[in-house]
């Protein structure tokens, strides 16, 4: 069945102009708005779907809900109708072309293919947008790269919300037999016939990333029936076993993400986006120009939009590599990767870092100046080539940010130094325990009382200043902003780092801002003015977080390396490489008088003597990785979040487990203590922020507002407001 070519004719105020592409069962057309004087993009659906008895009705109520869809990553709809009973939704007229369409001029003209990085991002603006959909029982049922567009600034939009879902349910079309759907990308459950959920939408997510990775489908069939069969009963080849240089860690995140039950994927479509990002997180970045280069005119005029993918027009089936050949010298090369090359990279500044840690003892600054400028000139990372699929619609802008004037300063780079047995001096910080404004006795009267939105992009840390008049986040797109709490507005953007920044904190002086990255670096900024003052290399994997001693002195990071390294903030140098972890650390924090840090990760937590670093005790009691660690103000407790979704709190002095918190009922990434002690404040995976009385362990509020998972909470320095911030993109605050 084809669509008739409606070029030329009016659907009511709309001139239909060239038709940009079509499939069997709707076309889409440049149109002219001749009211508004604007041009649009409208999908005509196929006549006979106005046939099937009781289509009116539905066509208006899908229409009616596409319309109400308004979120950064979804395409405007601007009108629908029937005429002359030709149904048609009317959208913003994209630019950009289709991921498709990329991803075709990509295997004609050899360019690359999105880095690892690059694709994560996109993933994560797509699964945005379908979050926000499926918290509105919304399910697109057609995830694909014919259904993402991009705009002229390669801002990623989905497109087609409920169309799927009027053909599905077309009884008159079902009868003629024709095959509804994606099938190189329909989940087990459409083949089956069950009714689609969120879990369905990430299988097919699954699929395209997928794609983006290796190059090629996870199923490669001839016809529907054998799409059918392998997806109901085969498991993709390991993305690492096509081409050697992508992560292990990506095989199990598409495998769970391509799971042949429902129940055995990521309970959200943000979560397999945030596991995504996480596997991928560390590798060496080269951009490409994937999302923005312009599309030839042999790949714009005509967009397909076949309903099923033909494999045998898109060329052949690429090959799983050769074994990799030895790694060469790194050779600086200004010549862009081409498709078919295998251009990620190994990690150069780890191999570099470790010969550094070495020759420093010889010649400290010929290395630092060696070091210096290889890290800022090796990097690396794309994909690989091949085979891509189908269909059209429109977009939006692709990680364009509103940022300041990038301030030009001079960055001191600083070298790892050995490990020390012993830290400078540390002296206690006497501390009186402050008054809180919340309380016990009025935390359930608590609501929200603003939100900073940042689209689509990830907080994964938020921080107070000294005197509760700013609050820094830490973002998804490698940025630190920086709130003003009583207006909203973003005082400074802060640049630099290219990778997530997972930890944000205040120094107590005020004076400084600290950033933790998946850049593994640490950079120290001026509070005040923004300006970069230090650059804190050593680290050999991401760096989770950081936190200042009370006295401002000292700054703790925790990383990916599996260390704790104390830093001097005055001078920069490494004063400490503390040892104990086995695994990856997660968290570090200072005890309000500075004698105790504590430190956790995938192998339990460890307090530490901050005068000696010597480790004071283990506390063992999760069962699965601590992500956060706080200490009460007297230094008495420690609160720790985990992964086994529990709360645990522990008395510092003997060690004993106090109390097990349980009620988030999933994982637990944040916690903090009020200033006096008596309210705990905790954030989870279920996407809310819960209060607790910290000596009883009674749940006293749940806030809830996000839509997707708390990575962090913190309270004001008056304990006047809390703040959180959220996978959903925004930074909340809370108060009464």
């Amino acid at each position: 069945m084809s669509v008739e070519n409606l070029s030329g004719r009016r659907l009511g105020r709309y001139e239909l102009r060239e038709r940009m592409g079509e499939s069997t069962m709707s076309a889409v057309y440049h149109a002219y708005q001749t009211d508004l004087e604007r041009h649009v993009a409208i999908k005509v659906l196929s006549p006979a779907l106005v046939q099937d008895p009781g289509y009116i009705q539905r066509f208006t109520l899908e229409a009616r809900t596409i319309a109400s869809l308004e979120h950064p990553h979804i395409v405007p709809v601007y009108d629908y109708g029937v005429v002359d009973g030709i149904s048609f939704v009317v959208m913003r007229l994209l630019t950009g072309g289709t991921l498709a369409q990329r991803l075709d001029q990509r295997l004609i003209d050899a360019g690359p293919l999105p880095s690892l990085r690059e694709t994560a991002n996109l993933i994560r603006q797509l699964a945005s947008a379908l979050n926000y959909a499926h918290s509105r029982g919304v399910i697109h049922r057609d995830v694909k790269s014919g259904n993402v567009m991009f705009d002229h600034q390669g801002m990623a939009y989905l497109v087609d919300f409920g169309i799927a879902r009027l053909i599905y349910r077309s009884s008159s079309l079902t009868e003629r037999g024709i095959v509804l759907g994606t099938p190189s990308h329909m989940a087990p459950e459409q083949w089956r016939d069950e009714p689609a959920t969120p879990a369905t939408d990430q299988y097919s997510l699954g699929v395209l990333t997928y794609l983006l990775v290796t190059g090629q489908l996870p199923f490669v069939a001839s016809a529907s029936h054998g799409y059918m069969y392998k997806h109901l009963h085969e498991t993709p080849t390991p993305p690492h076993v096509l081409q050697a240089n992508i992560p292990e860690a990506v095989a199990p995140v598409l495998e769970r993400a391509l799971a042949k039950q429902p129940e055995d994927r990521y309970p959200t479509v943000s979560a397999f986006a945030d596991a995504f990002t996480e596997a991928v997180q560390g590798l060496p970045e080269e951009p490409t120009d994937f999302f923005t280069f312009s599309l030839s005119p042999a790949t714009m005029p005509i967009m397909p939009i076949s309903d099923e993918i033909r494999p045998q027009e898109r060329g052949p089936t690429p090959q799983p590599p050769a074994a990799p050949p030895p790694i060469p010298p790194p050779v600086i090369d200004s010549t862009p990767p081409r498709m078919h090359e295998t251009t990620r990279k190994p990690n150069y500044v780890v191999l570099l870092l470790v010969g550094a840690s070495i020759g420093i003892l010889l010649l400290a600054g010929v290395a630092a100046v060696g070091l210096f400028t290889l890290s800022s000139l090796i990097n690396g990372n794309a994909t690989s080539p091949s085979s891509v699929e189908q269909e059209i619609f429109p977009t939006s802008t692709f990680g364009v940010i509103p940022t300041l004037t990038p301030i030009t300063i001079t960055q001191l780079v600083l070298m790892p130094t050995p490990a020390l047995t012993s830290i400078a001096q540390v002296n206690p910080t006497p501390r009186d325990v402050p008054t809180s404004i919340i309380t016990l006795s009025n935390a359930s009267q608590i609501s929200q009382l603003a939100s900073f939105l940042i689209e689509a992009v990830p907080v994964r840390s938020v921080a107070f200043s000294a005197d509760g008049a700013m609050v820094a986040s830490g973002n998804g797109d490698n940025t630190v902003r920086l709130w003003n709490v009583e207006s909203g507005a973003v005082q400074m953007v802060l640049q630099g780092h290219s990778g997530i920044v997972y930890g944000v904190a205040f120094s107590s002086d005020g004076t400084l801002l600290a950033s933790a990255s998946g850049d593994q670096t640490i950079r120290l900024w001026n509070a005040r003015s923004g300006e970069l003052r230090q650059t804190l290399q050593g680290h050999l994997g991401e760096v989770r977080r950081v936190a200042f001693s009370p006295d401002s002195r000292l700054l703790a990071s925790a990383g990916e390396d599996g260390t704790v390294r104390l830093w001097d903030t005055a001078s920069g140098s490494q004063q400490a490489v503390l040892n104990g972890h086995t695994q990856r650390v997660l968290c570090v924090v200072f005890s309000a008088d500075g004698t105790q840090l504590a430190s956790a990760g995938r192998d339990g937590i460890i307090l530490w003597d901050v005068a000696t670093g010597n480790q004071r005790m283990n506390l063992n009691g999760h069962q699965d990785e601590v992500r956060a660690v706080a200490f009460s103000p007297d230094g008495s407790t420690l609160a720790s979040a985990s992964a086994d979704n529990t709360i645990r709190l522990w008395n510092t002095g003997s060690g004993a487990e106090r109390l097990v918190l349980r009620d988030h009922g999933s994982d637990v990434f944040s916690v903090d203590f009020s200033p006096d002690g008596s309210v705990l404040a905790s954030g989870g995976r279920d996407n809310s922020v819960r209060l607790w009385d910290a000596e009883t362990g009674q749940q006293l509020a749940l806030l809830e507002g996000h839509g997707g998972w708390v990575f962090d909470v913190a309270f004001s320095p008056d304990g006047a407001r809390i703040v959180s911030g959220g996978g959903d993109g925004s930074v909340r605050l809370w108060g009464l």
